[in-house]
């Protein structure tokens, strides 16, 4: 469901900003061969010059599977004349749209396999569709000017989705309209909760398409989900649907126009890996295509708390595979200056009532990027169980200001927010001449590459969490100048891991009780050095930051 509220000036910048953006990642994903044969629905893998990989997670399908080749291709949703060049048709997808290049009655066509949903106008037209978009693969819009009066008709192809808006441009527009339907091996009925549509085969009664419960939203950023469906059936294949807005919300005095209603049909299994919602004061709303962040004052109320929910589903690496980085992407319209933000896990999944629990744990903080961009590093949460995802707010939510910002969702061409995981699947650069390995517990090992100075991870179930190392060269075996914290303080101890290595912790490795006991005050670390194992006990004052550290070694 879309929600770009933006005025006409800034829906120019919005659509140069993306287009910027979109060619960054056409530029970044040429440069680097994908790895076909590792293609998900919501994934591609790309093979890096350094010979890691980089899996890139999309909150949009940008794939689908062809049974009948046993393969994922890309999805292609630009248009095309097609033979006849009697009607546009997009390239590659799990259904196929078809647009007639002069309209009549028919609106548009979905075929998917054997079945068909035939959107007709109520009464004629001569209406030519304007093609948009025509340089983004994901996306692609059709745009019937004047389909109504009073108001336009967009179609918008994202990913697996399917979306017709009606643009009312002023308050002479209606605020409903009619479909006609015609279904091809098809039944349509309104679903249990009496807000969405659902379509179900003929032949196997199973559920095919969605059409989603509506929303309609303002050009001042103002929404509504005062918006339904009537469907009625004709015959055995002609529904009448029926588009009905509350005609008080767009009339009010506070509506800035244009105004969008709109519809969304999806594919029944659509799994996204990454899904977004923000809350507004107490509620949790739909952040598919928007999400917004700060503080706002949407009426003559007080302010109220604006924060983006992020949850995501990473996808499990080959049992071999080496975990380098993984980070979330993020890209912000509107930034204030100055702005104060903090990211926090999400310890609870989307909850019917209320808003989803995030822990105090501050995962990033700080002044938000004036460019908008913003990445997130999420290493450490890859098989903390009990995350589910994070969520984005501003940091001092005091009542009095009035500022926030948006991040556009899976509708937004440039397909962010995006998840990359960097990984090496078979460590081939890591030879066993040259490499020490240390098993850090029964589920993860740690591995020094000397010769290049390079730290990995190589885990089945990874539980520890974020690892630094900083290191140097020296030509002695036991090198005495080691480095010190901010207070000028040697960091102690000092790992030699061959000759001219050494190694010094940052971060906890593993905690563990020293013979099933623990002091108090006191964490217990090992790991294994060469032949001997090595115990290190924190100090009761000291506590455990990147460059605060110092560890004590102790006999085992």
């Amino acid at each position: 469901m879309g929600k770009l509220f933006l005025n006409k000036k800034k829906i120019q910048l919005s659509n140069q900003q993306d287009n910027l953006v979109q060619e960054s990642i056409v530029i970044s994903e040429s440069k680097n061969e994908e790895i076909k044969e590792k293609r998900q629905e919501n994934i591609k893998h790309f093979k890096q010059k350094d010979g890691t990989i980089i899996a890139q997670i999309y909150n949009d399908a940008v794939n689908y599977y062809q049974p009948n080749q046993h393969r994922y291709r890309e999805i292609d949703n630009r248009f095309k004349e097609n033979e006849s060049q009697t009607e546009y048709l997009n390239a590659y997808n799990s259904f196929h749209v078809h647009v007639p290049k002069n309209v009549k009655d028919k609106i548009y066509e979905i075929e998917k396999e054997d079945t068909k949903i035939t959107f007709l106008f109520e009464q004629n037209k001569n209406l030519m569709p304007k093609q948009e978009l025509q340089d983004q693969i994901n996306h692609s819009k059709m745009v019937y000017e004047d389909a109504y009066p009073q108001a336009d008709l967009e179609l918008h192809l994202i990913g697996n989705r399917i979306k017709s808006n009606v643009i009312l441009k002023n308050k002479e527009a209606s605020f409903q309209y009619t479909f006609r339907l015609h279904l091809t091996n098809l039944t349509a009925q309104l679903s249990a909760s009496q807000q969405e549509v659902e379509f179900y085969s003929t032949k196997n009664q199973q559920l095919q398409l969605i059409l989603k419960a509506p929303m309609m939203f303002d050009a001042n950023q103002n929404y509504s989900e005062d918006i339904c469906y009537e469907i009625k059936q004709e015959s055995e294949q002609e529904y009448l649907l029926l588009l009905k807005a509350n005609s008080e919300w767009i009339q009010d005095v506070c509506r800035v126009f244009p105004i969008t209603l709109d519809p969304e049909i999806i594919l029944p299994n659509n799994t996204q890996k990454i899904t977004t919602y923000y809350s507004e004061g107490e509620d949790l709303k739909d952040g598919t295509d928007t999400f917004f962040v700060g503080m706002y004052k949407p009426t003559s109320e007080e302010p109220v708390a604006y924060r983006g929910y992020i949850y995501f589903n990473l996808p499990s690496l080959p049992k071999n595979a080496i975990l380098k980085d993984i980070r979330l992407h993020l890209i912000a319209w509107g930034v204030p200056a100055n702005f104060d933000y903090a990211i926090h896990p999400i310890t609870s999944g989307v909850p019917a009532n209320g808003l989803p629990t995030h822990s105090e744990e501050v995962i990033d903080e700080g002044i938000f990027p004036s460019n908008g961009i913003l990445e997130v590093n999420l290493s450490h949460l890859y098989h903390r169980k009990d995350v589910k995802g994070v969520v984005l707010k501003k940091k001092n939510e005091i009542y009095d200001i009035t500022n926030r910002f948006y991040i556009r969702g899976s509708s937004a061409t440039s397909y962010y927010p995006v998840i990359k995981m960097q990984y090496v699947e078979s460590p081939k650069e890591v030879s066993s001449k040259n490499t020490k390995t240390y098993a850090l517990n029964d589920k993860a090992s740690l591995l020094i590459h000397l010769s290049e100075a390079k730290k990995y991870f190589q885990f089945n179930d990874l539980t520890l969490s974020s690892l630094t190392f900083s290191h140097q060269y020296s030509d002695h075996l036991f090198n005495q100048e080691y480095e010190v914290d901010e207070n000028q303080n040697p960091l102690t101890p000092s790992f030699h891991l061959g000759k001219g290595f050494k190694s010094n912790f940052t971060r906890f490795l593993y905690h563990q009780d020293r013979k099933n006991q623990t002091a108090e005050g006191h964490s217990i670390i090992y790991f294994e050095d060469f032949d001997n194992r090595s115990i290190f006990e924190k100090n009761t004052f000291m506590c455990w930051k990147s460059n605060n550290i110092l560890l004590k070694k102790v006999k085992y």
